[in-house]
């Protein structure tokens, strides 16, 4: 079927259109007419007419044909509509044809279309190319890759997958760049926000128990909060540090978050270590960072983190309870519950100290730590660790041996499997620590209650005995082991003695909360190499398919079991060593009571948490990637000795024979879900046989496509 279009504006060029039996426009022809007029441009800017072109006038050849090729380049096209680049003089480009016009010249009505987009492509494809020998175009869904942001030269990326796209249309077209208050809803600084909440709360109920206190005592040291039944003194007393251990052991869990992230290390400071050949811990705590990262961030850390212990002592010391006898035990004894009011206020001091702490690292808008295994990740596939190229398979081992950073001394490595279990993730001394700790509370404890049940011949009460309460003259003088103290001991000072074994609870809380986190650290690595793809999870501005969280590598449930744990030994301690005050008629002797019950207790509860921290030890990594004699063993993403930043740089380095011409998503595999594994497997051309490739070199890496399992017999570099 022919036809011929006339030209618009009664222009000199008539088109000819041809048709075939199916209804698509195989041929386009321009019939040139004879004409002595000027160009029509300048015609047109004489007679003052319309200046906007037919869909086709723009074309310079004589001859045009509509077909879909095959070798045109699969990206899809732009919109037609596109914002000027800031300081960019020319034109919108006007050379798109919109998809209306083609099928309009097909003779083919919405409903038509329709129906060829429900039957997968049938009456023709919706794909139609106008190629010539200056440019291609494609009628394709429109993408917005290239668009200019309004206020940056940069243009937007197109990449990430379709949640990602999901989660940038309801951010209001931003992906990953949440500004001002909505960074508090996110990541590590919606925790850190969560603790300095939870910090403040504490702070202004100090203050105001301490305000109380001023107010009744009038400057005095001490105030008796209640006095009278002996039975009614215990619970309050009971009450009031159980209370008491809830504040701290939050406000040591708090420091300890805040702490991780402080001494995080940002990409720079990375570098910077990996230059003096060295490395640095991510996704855990680390007292080791501390000397490599900026002044400020340590000062912070340290201060946040000791204040937070002390005030974990001086909460336990502010609260005592004394008993008072009259006529030598026949009259009723009672009870005194009192409150240290100078203590309290420096308690409530150092509080304000941990706000301050915290409110300061909010304040700087421009820290970016790599605060748990997806930010490490993300960042070594956006700029790959130049000192551990050609070491996908490095281990800490070799790092620890200076075997890598150098010319000729990352060499090519076969996986060597082996079993792997949580209990090798930690470091060695990272294990002696821990172990020290654990045994000095309980050899304490223990040590504690040997002297009491010699001295006692049984178990004495826990906490202060209410028995006198009945009226019979047996208190708490009579029925606890005493440690009788200098007459130059104040009540206070007796009570900050009493409460000094809460120091060794916070170092082994800190401890243990980087032993587990080291445990889910390895956990979250291995997965990589044992299961389909999944998404990073990083700490700030997620984009893509990433995901982000308020907990850093501890998932939530585990880190709130140990928290409850330890204000359960918090209490219990606080209840096993006390201070033991008797008020007669001549004289106040101070002294130290050990409760044999509360010993037996707290050491059971310390025996219960190392069966825990052992029973997760034996567990195996997750299912293995490597195949020997047909059994699973091994996993080449579980980090053994624990967390090292050139071990993660060394797993993060992408084909480089493929770059620039891989899939759309290997450009920033970062935005979609990864898998780890053998993504080269060094053979030169497809086809090669098995015995040719067995000496070929192949690498192992993230990528956001395929991955085939690490082979026991290949070498990988």
């Amino acid at each position: 079927m022919d036809i011929v279009i006339p030209p618009r504006d009664h222009g000199s060029s008539t088109f000819h259109y041809k048709w075939d039996e199916n209804g698509e426009v195989t041929q386009i022809t321009r019939v040139k007419e004879d004409s002595t007029h000027p160009p029509v441009v300048q015609e047109r800017q004489r007679r003052g007419r319309q200046t906007m072109h037919w869909p086709f006038q723009s074309i310079a050849t004589d001859i045009t044909r509509l077909s879909t090729p095959t070798t045109a380049s699969p990206f899809a096209r732009r919109a037609t509509w596109q914002p000027k680049k800031p300081g960019d003089t020319d034109s919108i480009a006007q050379d798109i044809i919109p998809d209306y016009v083609i099928n309009y010249i097909r003779g083919e009505t919405p409903e038509m279309v329709a129906r060829r987009t429900r039957n997968d492509g049938k009456l023709g494809e919706r794909a139609v190319d106008i190629a010539h020998q200056h440019r291609i175009h494609q009628s394709r869904a429109a993408n917005f890759e290239g668009f200019f942001d309004a206020d940056s030269d940069r243009p937007r990326s197109s990449t990430g997958s379709q949640g990602g796209e999901e989660r940038r249309i309801l951010s209001g077209g931003r992906d990953g760049d949440n500004k001002g208050w909505r960074q508090l809803l996110v990541g590590w600084r919606a925790g850190v926000a969560l603790n300095l909440l939870l910090a403040f709360v504490i702070a202004l109920t100090g203050f105001v128990c301490f305000i109380l206190v001023l107010a009744k005592t009038q400057l005095a040291r001490q105030s008796v909060l209640f006095s009278g039944s002996c039975g009614v003194a215990t619970g309050l007393d009971w009450g009031l540090h159980a209370v008491a251990n809830v504040f701290g052991v939050v406000l040591i869990a708090g420091a300890n978050y805040v702490f991780q992230v402080l001494s995080s290390p940002t990409r720079k400071e990375v570098a910077a270590a990996h230059q003096k050949k060295t490395w640095l811990d991510i996704g855990v705590p680390s007292v080791r960072n501390l000397a490599h990262i900026e002044k400020i961030r340590t000062l912070l850390a340290i201060v946040i983190l000791v204040s937070a212990v002390v005030v974990q002592v001086l909460y336990n010391a502010v609260i005592f309870i004394s008993t008072n006898i009259t006529d030598a035990g026949q009259a009723l004894q009672t009870c005194d519950v009192g409150v240290n009011g100078t203590l309290l206020g420096v308690a409530a001091l150092l509080n304000l100290v941990i706000v301050i702490a915290i409110a300061t690292v909010l304040a700087r808008a421009s820290f970016a730590p790599l605060a748990t295994l997806g930010d490490a990740i993300t960042s070594f596939l956006r700029d790959p660790d130049p000192s551990t190229r050609g070491a996908c398979l490095l281990s800490k081992t070799d790092v620890r041996l200076g075997r890598w950073g150098g010319v000729g001394l990352n060499e090519a490595k076969y996986w060597v499997p082996r079993k792997h279990y949580w209990f090798s993730s930690p470091s060695l001394p990272h294990w002696l620590f821990t172990i020290l700790v654990w045994c000095a509370c309980a050899g304490l404890a223990a040590a504690a209650l040997v002297v009491s049940l010699m001295a006692e011949h049984q178990l004495s009460p826990f906490g202060a005995d209410s028995s006198s309460s009945s009226g019979s003259s047996s208190s708490i003088t009579q029925l606890q082991l005493q440690l009788q103290l200098p007459s130059s001991v104040s009540l206070p000072a007796a009570a900050l003695i009493a409460s000094l074994p809460h120091i060794l609870l916070a170092a082994l809380y800190f401890a243990t909360n980087s032993l587990l986190t080291t445990y889910w650290l390895s956990h979250e690595s291995s997965l990589f190499a044992s299961r389909p793809p999944a998404a990073l999870r990083v700490s700030a501005r997620p984009v893509g398919a990433q995901t982000t969280s308020l907990y850093l590598t501890l998932p939530r449930p585990a880190s709130w079991c140990l928290l409850a744990w330890f204000m359960g030994m918090g209490f219990v301690a606080s209840q096993s060593l006390g201070v033991v005050a008797t008020t007669t008629a001549t004289t106040s002797p101070v002294a130290l009571g050990i409760s044999g019950i509360g010993l037996l207790t707290l050491l059971s509860m310390l025996v219960l948490l190392a069966c825990v921290v052992i029973g997760l030890g034996v567990f195996r990594s997750a299912p293995p990637a490597g195949m020997v004699n047909g059994e699973a063993v091994g996993n080449p993403m579980a980090l053994r000795g624990g967390s090292c930043s050139v071990v993660l740089g060394s797993r993060c380095h992408l084909v480089d024979k493929y770059r620039g011409v891989r899939a759309e998503k290997e450009k920033e595999p970062w935005r979609y879900p990864l898998v780890w594994g053998v993504v080269h497997e060094g053979a030169d051309e497809v086809g090669m046989t098995t015995r040719r490739t067995m000496g070929m070199v192949g690498h192992c890496s993230f990528t956001a496509g395929t991955a085939v399992q690490v082979d026991v017999g290949r070498c990988y570099a």
